[in-house]
């Protein structure tokens, strides 16, 4: 008997992007997914891209809400499925059978199952290095659309609506150290983003400031030491992108990232 995932979208003025994602998950070999979208109420088209597939959805609205977590919150509210995995506009499933490969090495007891994401550039993907939990306290090292949670588990922690950023490093966060339920890695590639635009790339001080109340919790030189190096990295690829083409900067760090996995 297969597991009924709910799979989420969120968007907000996404029309370029939508309709790939929408099929990403509609062409999935998996039996049992209830698909579940939520649009901000866009004003570019994305309702009537979303409304072409409606009678494939399992729930849709486009109306005003808080933002992307608030969003998130609200699609929570409706799913049904024994695991819910959010794939938001931009993302999309890494084949037809990701899921169907995905799901059954997941084991017992296990409330958070994760596994690898392939990130999208301009200029070439690459695998995302996987950190070890044990420097969660330290890195969001859980790639969310490539993650599925119990959704009772979802439930019973929502998104905390007054980070705009980071409350899905948050929810891991509180999910490992203050639940302390079970994590899994499963070694296949789920998912794949887009690695150069999203909000945490966009605003890298917001989210920095955001994870400085995650970190908090539990402060040590190293966790700081850590973060002020990822800082002054940002700083200087900004810098470097005032002098060196974008492309160019984003073909060293692939490259980079690339060596490093081989």
């Amino acid at each position: 008997m297969n597991d009924r995932i709910s799979i989420v979208t969120v968007s907000y003025n996404s029309a370029a992007t939508i309709e790939d994602t929408i099929l990403s998950v509609l062409g999935q070999t998996y039996p049992e997914i209830e698909y579940i979208i939520i649009d901000g109420a866009s004003t570019d088209g994305t309702a009537d891209i979303i409304r072409k597939y409606a009678d494939r959805l399992s729930y849709w609205v486009s109306e005003p809400d808080g933002g992307i977590y608030h969003a998130m919150n609200k699609a929570v509210a409706h799913a049904t499925g024994e695991w819910i995995q959010f794939l938001n506009t931009g993302d999309s499933f890494y084949d037809k059978d990701a899921l169907s490969s995905f799901i059954p090495c997941i084991k017992p007891g296990t409330v958070v199952a994760y596994g690898d994401i392939l990130c999208r550039t301009s200029v070439g993907d690459y695998l995302q290095e996987r950190p070890p939990l044990g420097t969660m306290r330290r890195y969001d090292v859980i790639p969310h659309p490539a993650t599925l949670v119990k959704t009772g588990f979802q439930k019973k922690m929502p998104f905390d609506t007054s980070f705009k950023i980071a409350a899905d490093y948050d929810f891991f966060y509180k999910a490992l150290y203050q639940e302390k339920v079970e994590f899994q890695y499963i070694p296949l590639t789920l998912s794949v983003y887009d690695a150069e635009t999203g909000a945490s790339k966009d605003r890298f001080i917001e989210n920095w400031r955001e994870c400085r109340r995650i970190w908090g919790r539990n402060p040590s030189p190293a966790i700081w030491a850590d973060r002020i190096k990822a800082l002054m990295i940002w700083w200087l690829r900004n810098m470097m992108g005032h002098i060196v083409p974008k492309s160019e900067v984003t073909s060293h760090v692939v490259e980079k990232r690339r060596r490093k996995r081989s």
